[in-house]
């Protein structure tokens, strides 16, 4: 479509389309009618004209059916489709900007965040995460990184907000930290998805199955790369790599006052443990130490060791394995 070209009928172009559909006019009968300047009526019934709205017999202005319209209208979204697309591969071209084979590699915490920003603010579908924490650090640092699957929270709640959906798979020693157990446990009351393993060597990003971004522990103190792909047959050995972590992994429960903390309906109310004791429960099934279940709960580890102990008595569970495994069985955890 022409810049120029006005995207909708003007008012006085629709009040003469309006007043030739019910008769046939002159330009003077519609001036005196509509009470406008004959100028005006001239510019409505040319643009009129070429919409095919109108068509002229003698001085007679006379309205043809609106089909011409409607065809107008679909070449526009036509227009408009395409104009989508090509801003879908401009933002490609953006976010893969500098890249110069299957595998580009990123020097820079900050580059490597705002790469990661626009990412997770295009996602469409689902993000996918193995999390070890940050092993990508700025310069100048930036304050304690959110370790969770995208950048920050406000990011996450963005994209499920979308409809994205979004799983994240934890390390268990992240976790031993207040502060990133809180965040998760954040990001999990907003809608994500999360599991907990011991031991995960990387962290990984897949977005939409379509781009996938790897970091680790650098060797030697250099730990300033990011390895970025678009390769097809690259993208899905990584998002192998997290389904392979993800079938391993124990659910992460959401902080105080989720759902999860609520009695199930399919189990006796008075069977079930107070939601303290069954948040305990959850965190002793991902590996938890007492100290680290005592920091989110507000009490000391021993106090936690005596309440698992209580709680082992009451189920007569011989060990803790045990004690998580028959807990899983009820629908405490």
């Amino acid at each position: 479509m022409d810049p120029q070209e006005p995207p909708a009928l003007t008012a006085i172009a629709a009040a003469v389309y309006r007043q030739t559909a019910r008769a046939p006019l002159t330009a003077a009968d519609l001036a005196a009618r509509l009470g406008a300047d004959p100028g005006d009526i001239a510019g409505a019934v040319g643009e009129l004209t070429g919409f095919g709205l109108v068509t002229r017999d003698g001085a007679t202005i006379r309205a043809l059916a609106p089909a011409a319209f409607d065809r107008e209208i679909d070449r526009q979204d036509r227009r408009l489709r395409e104009l989508r697309r090509t801003a879908a591969d401009l933002d490609a071209a953006w976010i893969t900007r500098g890249s110069t084979g299957a595998v580009d590699v990123i020097e820079g915490g900050l580059e490597a965040k705002v790469l990661i920003d626009e990412l997770v603010a295009t996602a469409r579908e689902e993000i996918v995460a193995l999390s070890i924490g940050t092993v990508v650090p700025v310069d100048p640092p930036l304050p304690k990184a959110v370790p969770s699957p995208v950048s920050t929270v406000d990011g996450e709640r963005a994209a499920l907000a979308r409809g994205v959906r979004i799983r994240g798979v934890y390390d268990l020693g992240l976790l031993a930290d207040p502060i990133a157990l809180s965040a998760v446990q954040e990001c999990v009351r907003i809608g994500e998805e999360a599991r907990v393993v011991p031991g995960l060597p990387i962290r990984l990003f897949v977005f939409d199955g379509e781009v996938a971004t790897v970091s680790a522990p650098g060797v030697g103190g250099d730990r300033r790369h990011l390895l970025v792909t678009r390769h097809r047959g690259f993208v899905s050995v990584f998002a192998n790599v997290f389904e392979t972590f993800w079938r391993m992994g124990v659910s992460l429960p959401a902080g105080p006052g989720h759902t999860s903390d609520r009695p199930d309906a399919a189990a006796p109310v008075d069977d079930r443990p107070d939601a303290e004791s069954r948040r305990l429960l959850a965190h002793l099934a991902v590996g938890l130490t007492d100290e680290a279940i005592g920091r989110d709960l507000g009490v000391s580890g021993r106090t936690v060791g005596r309440r698992i102990a209580h709680l082992q008595a009451r189920l007569g569970a011989s060990s803790r394995f045990q004690l998580a495994v028959q807990a899983g069985r009820r629908g405490w955890i």
